[in-house]
């Protein structure tokens, strides 16, 4: 092992700072540092990650990072760029064996909109952002514990467990809402009326393959979701799937001063037919409250 003891690089306006042991055969194995990065531009990483990192700077990184047994762990591991923070505690470990990681995540921005040039997409200005999660793995399955998100006026706890070790990739996870606003997500503009056409379904076979490719359980409790046109009100849904057949018992909301509920059954694990099957219940809905005829009734 090269012990270190305040080793320091300048690089114009780059620094990095480490204290420590590093292994002398395997840098990535046995070793344990202390971690001080000061870099003007986070794109400087680009062949060391081996892809475009966005144009984004000065990055910050702190904390103590160690190896031992293939066991990796954080310690008060900070990342931070002018707009957004990243904090990391606990261990990680092969991912593949799935099985002894325990990470406590905590992720801060001012906006959404901070993380397109990461995830390549676009992202409403929507802030602030917070995301507070513990990761974890036992046994071939991934547990996401104690999520806490929010951003804006959007709140959301959710677990999860995704398990990847059967025939089918199978998750369940439950979410529980205040309020949920999707109006940031949505387009400022109306779409234009297209012209009616005769065929009332495609003629394209629907792509209910898909439904065979994993298992799901889906519970949602939100007090209310919130849309440009309409609001739903105390809404509840339990969703499963298992080898194509998707079930919605129930989805059940309050709108227009009414309620309605929707029971589903669509069985598409037949490759050649599909199955469906539905019941819907409305009542006491004020349609002067719907959007579509709040100005004719």
């Amino acid at each position: 092992f090269y012990q270190l003891d305040t080793f320091n690089v300048n690089l114009e306006k780059d620094l990095v700072l480490l204290n420590g042991k590093l292994s002398a055969q395997n840098p990535l194995q046995g070793f344990d540092l202390e971690i001080k990065l000061n870099v003007e531009n986070l794109a400087k990483f680009n062949s060391l990650a081996g892809q475009t990192l966005p144009d984004a700077g000065p990055l910050l990184v702190n904390g103590h990072i160690s190896e031992k047994d293939g066991i990796y762990l954080f310690r008060g591991v900070n990342a931070e760029l002018p707009k957004s923070k990243l904090s990391i505690d606990g261990k990680l470990t092969d991912l593949k064996k799935t099985d002894g990681s325990d990470l406590n995540i905590n992720f801060q921005s001012t906006s959404l909109a901070e993380l397109n040039g990461f995830i390549g997409s676009e992202l409403p200005a929507l802030g602030p952002v917070s995301l507070i999660a513990n990761v974890s793995d036992r046994k071939g399955s991934y547990h996401l514990q104690d999520i806490k998100f929010k951003a804006d006026k959007t709140d959301m706890t959710s677990t999860m467990i995704i398990n990847i070790k059967g025939d089918r990739l199978a998750m369940t996870a439950t979410l529980k809402s205040d309020l949920i606003d999707l109006t940031p997500f949505e387009s400022d503009k109306k779409e234009e009326k297209k012209v009616k056409k005769t065929r009332v379904f495609p003629a394209n076979p629907l792509p209910l393959d898909n439904l065979k490719s994993m298992d799901a359980n889906l519970d949602i409790i939100a007090k209310k979701i919130k849309t440009r046109d309409l609001d739903l009100d105390n809404v509840k849904l339990v969703m499963t799937l298992t080898n194509g057949k998707l079930a919605l018992k129930p989805l059940n909301a309050d709108m227009g001063g009414g309620n309605f509920a929707v029971q589903m059954d669509l069985d598409a694990s037949n490759p050649k037919t599909a199955q469906l099957n539905t019941k819907i219940d409305i009542k006491k809905v004020q349609p002067s409250s719907l959007p579509d005829y709040k100005d004719k009734i």
